[in-house]
């Protein structure tokens, strides 16, 4: 099993997205359509700053790791923005800083916004079961919201 350090996540949106002009966003990482992570929400904010560390469980590089960026309103959030991580492209044991384009294929907008990871992809330790026949490993993707 891996997992990943994330330190570091910052956002900047082109876009005011409510009528005061400002947006109160918040990041959901995504993994198979479950959600692993909800952000804190930062109020009032085009280029939040977040300084959250999170430790995300990954089971295959396979996978694709979705971030998704909506703004928080009153009666329900709006989605700003999404962009996907390519797991298997991220190094061992290295911090990585990756800047994502967000997309929203529903958008007129070509910009929407980026989203700035540093990443650090690091094996689990191996649980072996004795006399088992088998053993089960897998990835974890820590990070950090600055």
């Amino acid at each position: 099993m891996y997992h990943s350090d994330v330190e570091g996540t910052a956002f900047h949106a082109p876009l005011a997205y409510s009528y005061a002009g400002t947006s109160d966003p918040y990041v959901k990482f995504k993994l198979n359509g479950k959600t692993l992570y909800k952000s804190k929400v930062v109020y009032k904010n085009l280029n939040p700053v977040w300084d959250e560390t999170v430790v995300l469980p990954i089971q295959s590089l396979d996978q694709r790791l979705w971030v998704k960026v909506y703004d928080r309103d009153l009666t329900s959030s709006d989605f700003m923005g999404s962009a996907v991580l390519i797991l298997h492209k991220l190094e061992l044991n290295r911090t990585t800083e990756r800047i994502l384009k967000l997309e929203d294929p529903n958008s007129l907008e070509d910009d929407m916004g980026v989203i700035v990871l540093n990443l650090r992809l690091v094996v689990k330790s191996c649980d072996i079961k004795r006399n088992s026949g088998h053993f089960r490993t897998g990835y974890y993707l820590p990070y950090r919201l600055l």
